[in-house]
This record gives structure tokens, sequence and C-alpha cells, in this order.
């Protein structure tokens, strides 16, 4: 049996979820995913994650919203918003809405481990 490293919730926007979750499992993360804002909210309260990790690839200001309701609702539990290399202007406004970090696609997974790990650790500080 794997050691758990974290649970994870990612709220996806696009098909890839289930191979980053396929990875996340191998590094010893568990991950559930969520298709839709609604069905992450429904998660949340059935479930305690460690970290959110929203797509940022919804609707303009969704991921937005959704970091600002789940930082409101689940304060203890951090949010990084992962998504494609977007101008500086729009990736302020993203962390400006309480997001640990914005993580940028392409990622390679190591790399996205190594971000999820220094983001659980600065959460337990």
């Amino acid at each position: 049996m794997k050691l758990n490293k974290g649970y994870i919730l990612h709220v996806k926007a696009d098909d890839d979820a289930l191979c980053l979750q396929r990875h996340l499992e191998d590094y010893g993360y568990q991950v559930m995913t969520a298709n839709t804002y609604a069905e992450a909210l429904v998660q949340t309260h059935c479930t305690e994650f460690d970290l959110f990790l929203l797509d940022g690839c919804f609707d303009h200001g969704a991921s937005i919203q959704m970091c600002l309701d789940l930082l409101k609702s689940h304060p203890e539990i951090p949010v990084a918003l992962w998504g494609e290399a977007i101008d500086e202007d729009a990736m302020a406004g993203r962390l400006d809405a309480s997001a640990v970090t914005y993580l940028t696609k392409p990622l390679s997974i190591a790399n996205l481990v190594r971000e999820i790990e220094e983001i659980l650790v600065r959460a337990q500080k």
C-alpha cells in the first residue's frame, strides 16, 4: 500500500484529468476529480481535502469565483490555479483572489508534484 501524501480535489475544465489523476496517484496522492464547479462543491462537503487544484481554463472569472468560494468555506485548505500561460494582469487578478499560486501548463508531472509538495508544506506552517 502506498503512503498517502495528501488528498487533492482537482476541478478540471479539460479531458486530461484522468491522466493527471493517475500520475499524481503514482506519487502517493489521492485525487478526486470534479468536472464542474457544482460537483466540486458537493465533494468538498463529503470529503476532507488537503489541496484544491483548480483548472484555470474555466469561463472567464469562474476560476476566480471558485477560488474565493472555496477559501471562504474552507479557509484552512490551500488553493492552486493551474492553466495555460496568461498575461501578467490576468494572473495578478487570479492571485489577488487568494490562490496559493498559479501553475502554468505545460508543467511536467515531476515539477507539478514538487509545487504541490511545497504548497502542502507551506500550509502546515
